[in-house]
Protein backbone atom coordinates (compact mmCIF):
# COMPACT_ATOMS: atom_id res chain seq x y z
CA UNK A 1 0.00 0.00 0.00
CA UNK A 2 2.72 2.55 0.46
CA UNK A 3 4.13 1.62 -2.49
CA UNK A 4 1.64 2.44 -4.49
CA UNK A 5 1.05 5.98 -2.89
CA UNK A 6 4.70 7.47 -3.26
CA UNK A 7 5.43 8.12 -6.79
CA UNK A 8 8.99 6.94 -7.95
CA UNK A 9 11.76 9.04 -7.59
CA UNK A 10 12.80 8.50 -11.75
CA UNK A 11 9.53 9.74 -12.40
CA UNK A 12 9.85 13.09 -11.08
CA UNK A 13 13.53 13.88 -12.12
CA UNK A 14 12.68 13.87 -15.28
CA UNK A 15 9.77 16.42 -15.05
CA UNK A 16 12.63 18.91 -13.04
CA UNK A 17 15.10 18.60 -16.06
CA UNK A 18 12.37 19.88 -18.58
CA UNK A 19 11.20 23.07 -16.74
CA UNK A 20 14.93 24.32 -16.43
CA UNK A 21 16.11 25.11 -19.64
CA UNK A 22 12.66 27.44 -19.90
CA UNK A 23 13.95 29.31 -17.00
CA UNK A 24 17.30 30.12 -18.64
CA UNK A 25 15.83 30.75 -22.14
CA UNK A 26 13.79 33.49 -20.82
CA UNK A 27 16.85 35.13 -18.74
CA UNK A 28 18.53 35.10 -21.93
CA UNK A 29 15.88 36.93 -23.82
CA UNK A 30 15.31 39.41 -20.84
CA UNK A 31 18.95 40.56 -21.33
CA UNK A 32 19.20 40.69 -24.55
CA UNK A 33 16.16 43.23 -24.25
CA UNK A 34 17.92 45.46 -21.69
CA UNK A 35 20.58 45.65 -23.91
CA UNK A 36 18.95 46.99 -27.11
CA UNK A 37 16.67 49.40 -24.90
CA UNK A 38 19.94 50.68 -23.34
CA UNK A 39 21.26 51.12 -26.91
CA UNK A 40 18.38 52.59 -28.35
CA UNK A 41 18.07 55.06 -24.91
CA UNK A 42 22.31 56.08 -25.69
CA UNK A 43 21.79 56.34 -29.49
CA UNK A 44 18.43 58.86 -28.95
CA UNK A 45 20.60 60.22 -25.96
CA UNK A 46 23.56 61.16 -28.56
CA UNK A 47 21.45 62.45 -31.00
CA UNK A 48 20.03 64.94 -28.93
CA UNK A 49 23.27 65.91 -27.67
CA UNK A 50 25.25 66.49 -30.86
CA UNK A 51 22.45 67.32 -33.60
CA UNK A 52 20.05 69.66 -31.31
CA UNK A 53 22.24 71.33 -28.90
CA UNK A 54 24.06 72.76 -32.37
CA UNK A 55 22.37 76.53 -33.66
CA UNK A 56 20.91 76.37 -37.22
CA UNK A 57 22.29 78.46 -39.49
CA UNK A 58 19.99 80.33 -41.58
CA UNK A 59 21.04 80.72 -44.71
CA UNK A 60 19.72 84.56 -46.50
CA UNK A 61 20.89 83.42 -49.91
CA UNK A 62 22.17 81.02 -51.57
CA UNK A 63 23.73 81.72 -54.63
CA UNK A 64 23.07 80.58 -58.44
CA UNK A 65 25.34 77.52 -59.08
CA UNK A 66 28.16 78.95 -61.54
CA UNK A 67 29.08 76.66 -64.35
CA UNK A 68 33.12 76.72 -64.54
CA UNK A 69 33.97 76.93 -68.31
CA UNK A 70 35.59 73.78 -69.91
CA UNK A 71 39.11 75.29 -69.90
CA UNK A 72 42.33 73.10 -69.72
CA UNK A 73 44.49 74.00 -67.00
CA UNK A 74 46.57 76.11 -69.15
CA UNK A 75 44.13 78.20 -70.32
CA UNK A 76 42.37 78.28 -67.11
CA UNK A 77 45.77 79.77 -65.72
CA UNK A 78 46.13 82.24 -68.56
CA UNK A 79 42.97 83.67 -67.80
CA UNK A 80 43.29 83.99 -64.19
CA UNK A 81 46.46 86.01 -65.18
CA UNK A 82 44.66 88.48 -67.36
CA UNK A 83 42.11 89.31 -65.18
CA UNK A 84 44.66 90.38 -62.38
CA UNK A 85 46.21 92.27 -65.19
CA UNK A 86 43.04 94.13 -65.88
CA UNK A 87 42.40 94.82 -62.57
CA UNK A 88 45.83 96.45 -62.20
CA UNK A 89 45.60 98.45 -65.02
CA UNK A 90 42.65 100.38 -63.60
CA UNK A 91 44.66 103.22 -61.52
CA UNK A 92 46.15 105.87 -63.54
CA UNK A 93 49.50 104.84 -64.86
CA UNK A 94 52.71 107.23 -65.27
CA UNK A 95 53.09 108.28 -68.57
CA UNK A 96 57.02 108.59 -69.70
CA UNK A 97 58.34 112.02 -70.99
CA UNK A 98 60.49 112.46 -73.56
CA UNK A 99 63.18 115.04 -72.51
CA UNK A 100 65.10 117.18 -75.36
CA UNK A 101 68.60 118.67 -74.64
CA UNK A 102 68.99 120.66 -77.98
CA UNK A 103 68.77 124.39 -77.48
CA UNK A 104 65.64 125.99 -78.74
CA UNK A 105 65.20 128.98 -80.73
CA UNK A 106 62.14 130.13 -79.04
CA UNK A 107 62.08 133.33 -76.87
CA UNK A 108 60.16 133.09 -73.92
CA UNK A 109 58.87 136.81 -72.27
CA UNK A 110 60.36 137.81 -69.25
CA UNK A 111 58.32 136.72 -66.16
CA UNK A 112 59.76 138.94 -63.85
CA UNK A 113 57.88 140.64 -61.34
CA UNK A 114 58.54 144.80 -61.44
CA UNK A 115 57.74 146.48 -58.42
CA UNK A 116 57.77 149.42 -60.12
CA UNK A 117 54.97 148.61 -62.66
CA UNK A 118 51.50 148.99 -60.66
CA UNK A 119 51.59 152.75 -60.08
CA UNK A 120 47.92 153.25 -61.56
CA UNK A 121 45.03 153.71 -59.11
CA UNK A 122 43.43 151.16 -61.11
CA UNK A 123 43.64 147.76 -60.13
CA UNK A 124 43.86 144.61 -61.52
CA UNK A 125 40.83 142.70 -61.15
CA UNK A 126 40.37 138.81 -62.54
CA UNK A 127 36.94 137.21 -63.28
CA UNK A 128 36.93 133.41 -63.99
CA UNK A 129 32.71 133.34 -65.32
CA UNK A 130 32.27 129.26 -65.89
CA UNK A 131 35.27 128.32 -64.65
CA UNK A 132 35.91 124.54 -64.24
CA UNK A 133 38.42 121.88 -63.73
CA UNK A 134 38.95 117.99 -62.38
CA UNK A 135 42.26 116.21 -61.28
CA UNK A 136 43.20 112.78 -60.39
CA UNK A 137 46.13 111.57 -58.58
CA UNK A 138 47.36 108.33 -56.85
CA UNK A 139 50.62 106.89 -55.09
CA UNK A 140 53.31 109.03 -54.22
CA UNK A 141 52.13 112.42 -55.03
CA UNK A 142 51.76 111.62 -58.82
CA UNK A 143 48.53 113.54 -60.17
CA UNK A 144 47.18 115.32 -63.22
CA UNK A 145 45.07 117.74 -63.35
CA UNK A 146 42.87 120.54 -65.60
CA UNK A 147 41.06 123.11 -65.68
CA UNK A 148 39.40 126.30 -67.25
CA UNK A 149 38.48 129.97 -67.50
CA UNK A 150 37.48 133.06 -69.52
CA UNK A 151 40.51 135.44 -68.89
CA UNK A 152 41.23 138.16 -67.18
CA UNK A 153 38.73 141.47 -67.07
CA UNK A 154 39.55 144.59 -68.16
CA UNK A 155 38.23 148.08 -67.62
CA UNK A 156 39.51 150.95 -70.50
CA UNK A 157 37.49 153.85 -70.54
CA UNK A 158 34.45 152.82 -68.22
CA UNK A 159 33.59 149.96 -70.48
CA UNK A 160 34.90 146.39 -69.07
CA UNK A 161 35.07 142.95 -70.66
CA UNK A 162 36.53 139.62 -69.93
CA UNK A 163 38.42 137.66 -72.39
CA UNK A 164 42.26 136.29 -73.07
CA UNK A 165 42.88 138.90 -76.53
CA UNK A 166 42.36 142.72 -76.69
CA UNK A 167 42.81 144.63 -78.78
CA UNK A 168 43.30 148.56 -78.21
CA UNK A 169 42.62 150.70 -81.54
CA UNK A 170 43.16 154.24 -80.48
CA UNK A 171 42.65 157.48 -82.03
CA UNK A 172 45.74 159.34 -82.34
CA UNK A 173 44.82 161.98 -84.62
CA UNK A 174 45.56 166.06 -84.39
CA UNK A 175 41.87 166.63 -83.31
CA UNK A 176 42.63 164.99 -79.70
CA UNK A 177 43.17 167.94 -77.26
CA UNK A 178 45.36 168.13 -74.39
CA UNK A 179 42.86 166.93 -72.07
CA UNK A 180 41.62 163.85 -74.32
CA UNK A 181 45.36 162.86 -74.89
CA UNK A 182 45.89 163.14 -71.13
CA UNK A 183 43.28 160.64 -70.27
CA UNK A 184 43.16 158.53 -73.26
CA UNK A 185 47.53 157.72 -72.54
CA UNK A 186 46.83 157.07 -69.08
CA UNK A 187 43.92 154.72 -69.15
CA UNK A 188 45.51 152.87 -71.83
CA UNK A 189 48.69 151.74 -69.74
CA UNK A 190 46.15 151.01 -66.52
CA UNK A 191 43.76 148.52 -69.52
CA UNK A 192 47.29 146.65 -70.95
CA UNK A 193 48.87 146.76 -66.82
CA UNK A 194 45.65 145.02 -65.78
CA UNK A 195 46.15 142.39 -68.33
CA UNK A 196 49.49 141.95 -67.42
CA UNK A 197 51.01 138.40 -67.84
CA UNK A 198 47.69 136.77 -67.63
CA UNK A 199 46.62 137.89 -71.65
CA UNK A 200 47.34 139.00 -74.70
CA UNK A 201 46.93 142.35 -76.12
CA UNK A 202 47.75 144.59 -79.09
CA UNK A 203 47.59 147.97 -79.94
CA UNK A 204 46.94 150.32 -83.20
CA UNK A 205 47.22 154.05 -83.37
CA UNK A 206 45.33 155.52 -86.05
CA UNK A 207 44.30 159.00 -87.89
CA UNK A 208 44.20 158.63 -91.64
CA UNK A 209 46.37 155.95 -91.81
CA UNK A 210 47.26 152.80 -88.94
CA UNK A 211 50.57 151.75 -87.19
CA UNK A 212 51.57 149.90 -84.95
CA UNK A 213 53.37 151.46 -81.65
CA UNK A 214 56.94 150.19 -82.44
CA UNK A 215 56.09 151.70 -86.03
CA UNK A 216 57.18 155.09 -86.63
CA UNK A 217 53.98 157.61 -88.23
CA UNK A 218 57.01 159.48 -90.49
CA UNK A 219 57.47 156.07 -92.48
CA UNK A 220 53.91 154.83 -92.49
CA UNK A 221 52.37 157.58 -93.92
CA UNK A 222 53.64 158.00 -97.23
CA UNK A 223 52.06 154.32 -97.91
CA UNK A 224 48.51 155.57 -97.48
CA UNK A 225 46.48 158.59 -99.59
CA UNK A 226 43.37 160.06 -99.68
CA UNK A 227 41.60 162.33 -97.00
CA UNK A 228 38.46 162.60 -94.52
CA UNK A 229 35.93 163.15 -97.03
CA UNK A 230 36.41 160.11 -99.48
CA UNK A 231 38.27 158.17 -96.36
CA UNK A 232 41.88 156.47 -96.61
CA UNK A 233 43.31 153.73 -98.47
CA UNK A 234 47.04 151.64 -98.73
CA UNK A 235 49.12 152.37 -101.74
CA UNK A 236 49.26 149.51 -104.12
CA UNK A 237 51.47 147.24 -102.92
CA UNK A 238 51.58 148.97 -100.03
CA UNK A 239 51.72 146.60 -96.29
CA UNK A 240 49.06 147.53 -93.68
CA UNK A 241 50.79 147.19 -90.26
CA UNK A 242 50.46 143.62 -89.54
CA UNK A 243 49.08 143.71 -85.88
CA UNK A 244 51.07 141.32 -83.30
CA UNK A 245 50.05 140.36 -80.04
CA UNK A 246 52.35 140.29 -76.75
CA UNK A 247 52.07 139.83 -73.46
CA UNK A 248 51.84 142.97 -71.16
CA UNK A 249 54.51 141.89 -69.10
CA UNK A 250 56.69 144.20 -67.02
CA UNK A 251 59.28 144.54 -69.98
CA UNK A 252 56.83 145.48 -72.47
CA UNK A 253 54.99 147.69 -70.32
CA UNK A 254 57.63 149.53 -69.93
CA UNK A 255 58.37 149.60 -73.55
CA UNK A 256 54.39 150.47 -74.59
CA UNK A 257 54.54 153.05 -71.93
CA UNK A 258 57.15 155.06 -73.49
CA UNK A 259 55.60 154.83 -77.04
CA UNK A 260 52.32 155.71 -75.67
CA UNK A 261 53.22 158.85 -74.21
CA UNK A 262 55.98 159.80 -76.85
CA UNK A 263 53.82 158.95 -79.80
CA UNK A 264 52.94 162.41 -81.85
CA UNK A 265 49.06 162.83 -83.22
CA UNK A 266 48.80 162.99 -86.72
CA UNK A 267 46.16 164.00 -89.88
CA UNK A 268 42.80 162.08 -90.69
CA UNK A 269 40.49 159.94 -89.00
CA UNK A 270 39.28 157.15 -90.85
CA UNK A 271 37.42 153.78 -88.51
CA UNK A 272 37.17 151.53 -91.10
CA UNK A 273 41.00 150.18 -91.87
CA UNK A 274 42.12 150.05 -87.73
CA UNK A 275 39.19 147.66 -87.09
CA UNK A 276 39.68 145.45 -90.12
CA UNK A 277 43.15 144.92 -89.15
CA UNK A 278 42.57 143.68 -85.99
CA UNK A 279 39.76 141.24 -86.79
CA UNK A 280 41.86 139.93 -89.55
CA UNK A 281 44.50 138.98 -86.88
CA UNK A 282 44.85 134.91 -86.12
CA UNK A 283 43.87 134.31 -83.53
CA UNK A 284 41.43 136.76 -83.20
CA UNK A 285 40.97 139.58 -80.55
CA UNK A 286 37.74 138.26 -78.08
CA UNK A 287 37.10 141.93 -77.44
CA UNK A 288 38.05 145.48 -78.83
CA UNK A 289 38.48 148.69 -77.12
CA UNK A 290 37.89 151.51 -79.86
CA UNK A 291 38.37 154.63 -78.99
CA UNK A 292 38.22 158.24 -81.46
CA UNK A 293 37.28 162.02 -80.78
CA UNK A 294 36.30 162.86 -84.58
CA UNK A 295 33.52 160.96 -86.68
CA UNK A 296 34.72 159.00 -89.96
CA UNK A 297 33.10 159.89 -93.75
CA UNK A 298 29.91 158.36 -94.20
CA UNK A 299 31.72 155.65 -96.91
CA UNK A 300 34.14 154.16 -94.41
CA UNK A 301 30.88 154.10 -91.94
CA UNK A 302 28.93 152.38 -94.22
CA UNK A 303 31.65 149.87 -95.05
CA UNK A 304 32.88 149.62 -90.94
CA UNK A 305 29.14 148.74 -90.48
CA UNK A 306 28.54 146.60 -92.99
CA UNK A 307 31.91 144.40 -91.97
CA UNK A 308 30.83 144.35 -88.45
CA UNK A 309 27.18 142.59 -89.44
CA UNK A 310 29.12 139.85 -91.83
CA UNK A 311 31.11 138.59 -88.42
CA UNK A 312 30.07 134.84 -87.42
CA UNK A 313 27.79 135.69 -83.74
CA UNK A 314 29.94 136.14 -80.60
CA UNK A 315 33.08 136.03 -82.13
CA UNK A 316 34.14 138.90 -80.88
CA UNK A 317 33.20 142.08 -78.20
CA UNK A 318 33.81 145.65 -79.52
CA UNK A 319 33.28 148.54 -76.63
CA UNK A 320 33.35 151.68 -78.72
CA UNK A 321 34.38 155.25 -76.84
CA UNK A 322 33.65 158.88 -77.93
CA UNK A 323 35.46 161.48 -76.73
CA UNK A 324 33.54 164.95 -76.90
CA UNK A 325 32.09 163.88 -80.35
CA UNK A 326 28.45 165.22 -81.01
CA UNK A 327 25.32 162.67 -79.92
CA UNK A 328 23.96 162.79 -83.69
CA UNK A 329 27.84 161.70 -85.00
CA UNK A 330 28.38 159.09 -81.98
CA UNK A 331 25.15 156.75 -82.92
CA UNK A 332 27.61 154.93 -85.61
CA UNK A 333 29.99 153.90 -82.72
CA UNK A 334 26.71 153.08 -80.37
CA UNK A 335 24.87 150.54 -82.88
CA UNK A 336 29.10 148.89 -83.16
CA UNK A 337 28.95 148.26 -79.53
CA UNK A 338 25.65 147.15 -79.87
CA UNK A 339 25.68 144.89 -82.96
CA UNK A 340 28.37 142.90 -81.05
CA UNK A 341 27.03 142.99 -77.59
CA UNK A 342 29.68 145.00 -75.92
CA UNK A 343 29.20 148.91 -74.69
CA UNK A 344 29.42 152.40 -75.50
CA UNK A 345 30.91 155.44 -73.70
CA UNK A 346 31.20 158.72 -74.67
CA UNK A 347 32.63 161.43 -72.71
CA UNK A 348 32.46 165.77 -72.35
CA UNK A 349 35.30 167.78 -71.42
CA UNK A 350 33.43 167.98 -67.77
CA UNK A 351 33.64 164.47 -67.63
CA UNK A 352 37.20 164.26 -68.79
CA UNK A 353 38.57 166.56 -66.61
CA UNK A 354 36.87 164.56 -63.40
CA UNK A 355 38.58 161.40 -64.61
CA UNK A 356 41.62 163.24 -65.29
CA UNK A 357 41.85 164.73 -61.26
CA UNK A 358 42.24 160.60 -60.29
CA UNK A 359 45.27 160.18 -62.43
CA UNK A 360 48.64 159.76 -61.33
CA UNK A 361 51.81 162.16 -62.70
CA UNK A 362 52.82 161.74 -66.17
CA UNK A 363 56.46 159.61 -65.74
CA UNK A 364 59.35 161.89 -66.00
CA UNK A 365 61.44 158.90 -68.09
CA UNK A 366 61.08 156.48 -70.20
CA UNK A 367 62.46 153.22 -70.80
CA UNK A 368 64.67 152.16 -73.80
CA UNK A 369 63.09 148.84 -73.95
CA UNK A 370 61.63 147.29 -77.58
CA UNK A 371 58.56 145.50 -77.66
CA UNK A 372 58.60 141.33 -77.52
CA UNK A 373 56.04 140.00 -79.88
CA UNK A 374 54.91 136.64 -79.82
CA UNK A 375 56.69 133.77 -81.98
CA UNK A 376 54.41 133.10 -84.45
CA UNK A 377 54.46 129.04 -85.83
CA UNK A 378 54.17 128.44 -89.21
CA UNK A 379 54.49 124.79 -90.26
CA UNK A 380 57.33 123.15 -88.61
CA UNK A 381 59.21 126.77 -88.39
CA UNK A 382 59.53 129.31 -85.86
CA UNK A 383 58.96 132.94 -87.03
CA UNK A 384 59.45 136.21 -85.33
CA UNK A 385 56.73 138.29 -85.44
CA UNK A 386 57.24 141.61 -87.30
CA UNK A 387 56.13 140.84 -91.04
CA UNK A 388 53.24 140.07 -92.89
CA UNK A 389 52.85 136.65 -93.03
CA UNK A 390 49.73 135.03 -93.44
CA UNK A 391 47.88 132.26 -91.79
CA UNK A 392 50.05 132.48 -88.46
CA UNK A 393 49.22 130.76 -84.83
CA UNK A 394 50.61 132.28 -81.96
CA UNK A 395 51.97 130.37 -78.90
CA UNK A 396 53.33 131.42 -75.14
Amino acid sequence: MMSDLSPPAETERPALSRKRPSHHHAKRSSTLVSILVHALLLLIGLYVVVFQSTPKEEVAFIPPDRQRPNLEPRKLEMKVRVNQLTKRSSRPRLQPRMMVNAPSDLSLPEIKHDPNANRNKVQRTFKTMGTSGFGTGIGGGYGTGMGGGMGVGVNFMGSESSGTRFAFVIDYSKSMSQLQQRVTKAELYSALEEIGDYGLATVLFFSGPVWRPDQDEKTIRPLWQGNNGNGWFLKEEANGPDPQWFYPNSHNLAAMERMIYETPTTFGTDWYHPIKFVLKMEPPPDVIFFMTDGRSSKNTITKTLEMIDDLPKDQVVINTVALGVKPQDSEPLEEIAKMTGGEFKSYDDAQLKEREEKLDDIPDNFSSKSIRYEERVIGTGMHRAGGPIPGQLYKR
